[in-house]
């Protein structure tokens, strides 16, 4: 809203019912001759996603609309409108600004100011050239970079009209779509400051981006078969690669429409193509073809975790794989994630369109639409399911910069060696530059909505506002996040910028594109850190990088567990003030034992409160010997918690892994205690139970074993409903599904009573219904249900003394959805308000956003003396 004098004013996101447009030009026009309408100047500021999104061309034909004049401009930071006309006209205009503002645009706010009305008049709209002048965090003045979308159905039915000009063209976008995040140099978002700057304006494209009626009017990646990007094909050999990193410059090979024919024929032919997709190059492949897949993992080194399939159309996908309305409204949205879906399985037809080797044992399937043109026509050219994956090997950074491709393809030379198989490799790719890399974000659909697992492409950099109640505006803070599965995150007044996936950060290569990103996001927001939060874990990567290259600035140590948990507090708005019971299940995280001695949490039950955190219930802690041996082999930590409990496993399936020479091993390093460290990880309890039951002894990707399980039980969850309705009336869950419970002891711990769950009876009723044959798909539902019921006890137990009865589950077990859900649902049924991460993952791709919220409660000037302590300096 406008104020009447020159102070600001801002106006909020949302409309309200107003006259139509013309109706008001109508009755203006009609008071004109007695001179009774008011001319004003004003000078509008909007803040949010408004550049790189048709915001200025949408302004520019909205002020035609209602006849005013003025001029419209990018600052590095904001939109600066300066307009005259009717009041009454200005105040609809401000209206819809918001009521229509084009797709892909957000505003943050709009600030008003009165202009004087005497100044110089100016004739009609126009847009004028950016303003370049540095932003300033301070004055509020943030930026807010769109994220990537597949094509608009505007471009999509140009594509696929033979009588347009852009028949067929595999880079169309308009203001509405394309690429934008990853094709970014600079701001102001112009075209110069884009990977674009190099492709010269045909005339008539040129002729578009200048016509204000057009929909590519002021659209800066603008082009045509003509002007624009040229892909290029090339076939490969197995062992004849030397690939010049002037690849799409060297002319050899297919071009244009016949790249895309040449890349589909060596996919049907059974060959592994490398794609430069929109944030990187991608690997792919004919997804129902055994040998195709198996030379795809070889050259990946990735045996067995599931790889996510490419289909042309939602018909497809249906074909594939269960569809409700949430997962179709994900896979349709501009984001194009992968969603991970059920099976299906009634459906003989689609016998052979998915090679058993996509996703070795798993129920689901990991399944996405084109997120840009190119994959629309590549798909189509193909004509069956593909297999995409990131264009990487197991472990290290996407591939993203042309000069990294010959790295790459060198990967392909040992296939045959490796698979026995002969494979074609090809490379469809394009002379545009990518400016940062950016994966594809993969999500699950539960009954509470969606759950990222990964949020990169199509999502990255939206922003998380934490001002909530009882969350003031403070300082800057870079929060660097965890080890695994590292994103990072920038925070400004309020606004949490929190980065795409970054990778592990056991990678020199990951370090490199982490402290890159970095730069990159503080360039673009313009925000100098004063602090820097990191994980207390005093060997972790994130740690190390901060002091070596934000030297001098105070660090903030935040508890792994904690952060996890205040992750679900930031995107929820919970106000520091607020007392929260945290559920915080994972594989690993650093704490700290009764003792003071390092111990590997996992199990832990939080109260939290704002930067505070009291450790309130835990797992009984487990001597884990091995340390990342026992990660990648469950056996091991189930012999090791089968030995705990006293509980003899000769006959049982860990035991038949391990030789005479491992046990004697293990068993001295359990009697002496040396490399041992205090367990209290509630994924390595999954994972123990997953190699009791004979599910998964050894792991090639994380969490492998718990995801079996829980597939498991889910498995379980079916054939339980099934039974039911077939059965008699009074046949239940407990006829059905076996009963297992903890036991809760206590002790004090500076003065605070902490609970201590013992696994020991769940362990012991497992392996007796493992001897006498139970099913064990029944003692897995019986398993997740035992953690389900924990919970809910350990709740209720510390929820009076709390003073609280809001819940918030966070960490890498759950992601596991049969847990969530039911835990979800057994606490509502308690009473008690269950939070959930909804805008980042669960995992530690998570960490990053909760440490911000953790220092931002840290460094307010009221909280400094407190006893969550001074922040060092690094």
């Amino acid at each position: 809203m406008c104020n009447t004098g020159s102070a600001t004013a801002h106006s909020h996101v949302g409309g309200h019912t107003a006259a139509p447009v013309d109706a008001v030009i109508g009755r203006l026009n009609d008071s004109a001759a007695t001179g009774i309408p008011t001319i004003e100047r004003r000078r509008l500021v909007i803040t949010g996603v408004v550049q790189g999104v048709g915001f200025r061309p949408f302004v520019h034909r909205l002020a035609n609309r209602l006849h005013l004049t003025g001029t419209v401009t990018n600052s590095s930071a904001r939109v600066v409108i300066e307009v005259a006309g009717v009041a009454e006209l200005l105040d609809r205009f401000q209206q819809l600004l918001v009521d229509e503002a084009p797709p892909l645009a957000s505003i943050e706010s709009l600030i008003a100011d009165r202009l004087d009305v005497e100044a110089p008049p100016v004739e009609g709209f126009t847009i004028v050239a950016s303003d370049s002048g540095n932003p300033d965090e301070s004055s509020g003045n943030r930026i807010f970079v769109a994220a990537d979308t597949a094509p608009c159905e505007a471009c999509r039915a140009e594509m696929l009209d033979p009588s347009n000009r852009r028949y067929r063209h595999p880079f169309i976008s308009c203001t509405d779509c394309g690429p934008r995040f990853t094709i970014i140099e600079s701001l102001p978002y112009d075209r110069p400051s884009t990977t674009m700057a190099g492709f010269q304006m045909c005339p008539a494209c040129h002729d578009e981006y200048h016509d204000p009626s057009d929909r590519r009017f002021h659209a800066q990646p603008i082009a045509c078969h003509d002007c624009g990007p040229t892909l290029l094909f090339r076939n490969l050999h197995p062992g004849r690669h030397s690939v010049s990193p002037e690849v799409h410059r060297t002319g050899e090979g297919a071009v244009g429409e016949e790249a895309v024919a040449e890349a589909a024929r060596a996919v049907v032919d059974g060959g592994v193509l490398v794609v430069k997709g929109v944030g990187g190059f991608q690997l792919a492949c004919d997804a129902g073809n055994d040998e195709a897949v198996a030379a795809l993992r070889a050259w990946k080194r990735r045996p067995d975790k599931p790889l996510a399939i490419l289909v042309a159309d939602l018909d497809v996908a249906r074909r594939l794989v269960e569809l409700g309305v949430a997962e179709e409204e994900l896979l349709t949205s501009p984001a194009r994630p992968i969603v991970l879906a059920r099976r299906r399985v009634d459906d003989d037809t689609v016998t052979g369109e998915v090679a058993d080797g996509v996703a070795p044992t798993q129920p689901r399937l990991g399944v996405m639409l084109p997120p840009s043109p190119l994959h629309e026509l590549l798909a189509a050219a193909v004509g069956r399911p593909l297999v995409l994956t990131s264009g990487n090997h197991s472990g290290a950074p996407m591939t993203y910069r042309d000069e990294q491709l010959a790295d790459l393809l060198a990967g392909s030379e040992e296939l045959g060696l490796q698979v026995g198989l002969q494979v074609e490799v090809g490379v469809l790719t394009h002379d545009r530059p990518i400016a940062v890399a950016c994966d594809d974000s993969v999500l699950r659909v539960g009954t509470d909505g969606p759950t990222f697992i990964r949020r990169a492409r199509g999502y990255t950099p939206t922003t998380v506002d934490i001002d909530g109640d009882g969350v003031a505006p403070g300082p800057p803070l870079l929060a660097v996040g965890g080890q695994l599965k590292n994103t990072f995150c920038l925070l400004g007044s309020t606004q949490a910028w929190v980065s795409q996936h970054i990778g592990d950060m056991d990678d020199l290569d990951t370090v490199h594109a982490f402290g890159a990103s970095v730069d990159r996001f503080q360039q673009f927001y313009a925000v100098d850190p004063e602090a820097i939060v990191v994980d207390a874990h005093p060997d972790h990567g994130p740690r190390a990088w901060a002091r070596r290259n934000r030297p001098g600035r105070p660090v903030i140590e935040v508890q792994h567990h904690h952060a996890h948990i205040a992750s679900v507090l930031a995107e929820h708005g919970v106000g520091f003030d607020e007392p929260v019971i945290g559920v915080a299940f994972d594989g690993t995280g650093y704490g700290i034992g009764p003792a003071g001695e390092p111990a590997v949490w996992g199990g832990e039950f939080l109260a939290v409160t704002g930067g505070n955190h009291r450790r309130i219930a835990h797992l009984e802690p487990v001597p884990m010997p091995g340390g990342d041996a026992a990660v990648i082999n469950p056996y091991r930590v189930a012999l090791v918690h089968l030995h705990h409990q006293g509980i003899d496993a000769d006959d049982l399936p860990p035991a038949a892994q391990v030789d005479d020479r491992e046990r004697s091993v293990l068993a001295r390093q359990l009697a002496t205690g040396i490399g041992c460290l205090p367990n209290s990880s509630m994924g390595r309890l999954f994972d123990a139970v997953s190699s009791i039951v004979g599910l998964r002894h050894r792991i090639s990707y994380e969490a492998q074993g718990a995801i079996e399980l829980e597939l498991a039980a889910t498995r379980a969850t079916r054939a339980t409903r099934a039974t039911r309705s077939a059965a008699a009336a009074d046949a239940t869950d407990v006829d059905l599904i076996p009963s297992y419970r903890f036991t809760l002891d206590e002790y004090v711990h500076d003065g605070t009573v902490v609970l201590e769950a013992a696994p020991g009876p769940v362990l012991a009723a497992v392996v007796a219904d493992v001897r006498v044959g139970r099913d064990l798909e029944a003692i897995a539902l019986g398993f997740h249900r035992a953690v389900v019921a924990l919970t809910v006890d350990v709740c209720r137990a510390r929820a009076a003394e709390l003073g609280t009865h809001i819940v918030a589950l966070s960490g890498g077990v759950f992601q596991n959805a049969l847990l969530t859900e039911e835990t979800s649902a057994a606490l509502r049924t308690a009473g008690f308000r269950v939070l959930t991460n909804r805008l980042v993952p669960p995992n530690d791709g998570g960490l990053a956003l909760g440490q911000a919220y953790v220092g931002r409660h840290r460094l307010l000037p009221s909280r400094l003396n407190e006893t969550t302590g001074e922040p060092s300096c690094a």
